[in-house]
């Protein structure tokens, strides 16, 4: 078997795009991946395209070494763009690899550890608030359709849901991420005494919603340095917060994170630092300086 075509393709998907590579052998199996380059990742297709005569010819279920190859011939530029045009290519030539022997890709991996999860609503009021006319969903104008829209989540059967930081301005809902340069607030990245009320509000209204049980993380996202993550914390877990996400891309000392963990009711510590982990290294530097992952 070997690796006849390389593709890259572009779907329109409201306020992003979402990307697909496509690899092609000379059986006629063909090898699917999903890549993101419309969230900060400018110009990986471009990439995949750059490394594909590599792999033209390749056997691609020697998947392994093909890999490794890349990352030789990228060495002098490692990471970033280069580690994610990999990685694209690799979940392709497993698709392939697993439909050239029969069996689903997690069996090249030893098998399965669990057939179910635990699912989440996430993004809960953050899209609606942003974009409902572009899903066809009613919008979220108050707190009181907050409130309403939780109750909604609930009753279709979620025992949990994720939220962001929407706040009231000019009497409506809206954004905030400044961490994404998109509201005001960056380069500052400060939390304010406004922003804590209304978070606190946000959450209780959701909390009084849905009832006792139903678990409530709140995602912050980039939007604030290591004190602005700490007030948050403080300021919001202990009443009535499940877990908060913090998609950090750093922190300043281990200690300054461990000082952080609340333990919420049922004792769980509330740190999680996941969206910026790129390796098993990075993981396991996040779980040693004291939060989970």
């Amino acid at each position: 078997m070997k690796i006849t075509r390389i593709e890259t393709f572009q779907a329109d998907a409201g306020w992003r795009m979402f990307s697909f590579l496509k690899i092609t052998t000379d059986t006629g199996i063909i090898g699917w991946s999903e890549f993101n380059e419309s969230f900060g990742s400018v110009g990986l297709s471009d990439v995949i395209r750059g490394l594909s005569p590599v792999l033209i010819g390749r056997d691609p279920r020697m998947y392994e070494q093909v890999t490794q190859h890349l990352h030789v011939l990228t060495r002098q530029s490692r990471g970033g763009l280069k580690q994610q045009a990999i990685a694209a290519i690799e979940n392709a030539l497993l698709d392939v690899t697993g439909k050239a022997y029969g069996i689903p890709v997690y069996a090249l991996f030893g098998g399965p550890i669990r057939d179910r999860i635990p699912v989440y609503w996430s993004h809960f009021g953050t899209y609606r608030v942003r974009g409902a006319a572009l899903m066809g969903v009613p919008p979220l104008s108050s707190y009181d359709d907050l409130a309403r829209h939780a109750r909604e989540v609930k009753d279709r059967g979620f025992r949990a849901l994720k939220t962001n930081i929407i706040p009231v301005n000019d009497g409506v809902l809206s954004g905030y991420v400044p961490g994404f340069g998109r509201t005001p607030g960056w380069p500052e990245l400060n939390w304010n005494n406004k922003l804590t009320r209304g978070v606190t509000e946000q959450l209780m209204l959701i909390r009084d919603a849905v009832g006792p049980d139903m678990g409530i993380h709140l995602d912050i996202n980039f939007n604030f340095k290591t004190e602005g993550f700490k007030t948050s914390m403080k300021s919001t877990s202990h009443r009535i917060t499940s877990m908060a996400t913090f998609a950090a891309p750093s922190c300043r000392t281990s200690a300054s994170w461990r000082s952080t963990s609340t333990v919420l009711p049922g004792g769980t510590s509330s740190i999680q630092l996941s969206q910026q982990s790129k390796t098993v290294n990075s993981y396991r530097r996040k779980a040693q300086g004291g939060a989970s992952v």
